[in-house]
């Protein structure tokens, strides 16, 4: 009776395990991929701020003359 014990809990503890480390892997793809999307916006963002300077100087250039 004991051994059947033991031996069903290490294969609930073995699947169990199995499915933490597959959500694990799935959650670190997310994030890698949500950390990718993050970077780009970053860059977009910082193009965007760019492009807005860019047309206030231009604004203030052609309001002076």
């Amino acid at each position: 009776m004991e051994a059947e014990f033991v031996n069903e809990f290490i294969n609930r503890l073995t699947s169990n395990l199995h499915d933490l480390v597959s959500k694990n892997i799935m959650i670190e793809t997310r994030l890698a991929m949500l950390e990718k999307s993050f970077t780009s916006l970053q860059v977009e963002h910082e193009k965007a701020l760019e492009e807005l300077e860019r047309l206030k100087k231009k604004a203030t250039k052609t309001a002076e003359a």
